[in-house]
């Protein structure tokens, strides 16, 4: 995998990370000032989990979606690659 989509799948595990403690947090935020009582908190907590999972394997699937386009262009690449080498050595040593 090259670095860049490397970068980008750390990118998204990282900002899966950062939102979980920011929903935890706001969560705790409204516990504290009684806009949100304890089942509550545990309901909306529960949903923000389930839909940032959701979103992640969305996520995942399109990385892997297009590390598999990316693998079949460098397949495709070096096969080009090696014919045309074989062409002009081909046509090298007939000279």
């Amino acid at each position: 995998m090259n670095d860049f989509l490397k970068k980008l799948v750390l990118f998204g595990v990282g900002s899966v990370e950062l939102t979980r403690d920011a929903v935890t947090s706001l969560v705790e935020d409204l516990k504290k000032e009684g806009a949100l009582d304890k089942e509550e908190g545990k309901k909306l907590v529960r949903k923000a989990f389930k839909d940032l999972e959701k979103n992640a394997k969305k996520a995942e699937k399109s990385v892997m979606e297009e590390l598999d386009k990316l693998e079949k262009k460098e397949n495709n690449l070096e096969k080009t690659t090696k014919t045309k080498t074989r062409k002009t050595k081909g046509k090298l040593d007939k000279k």
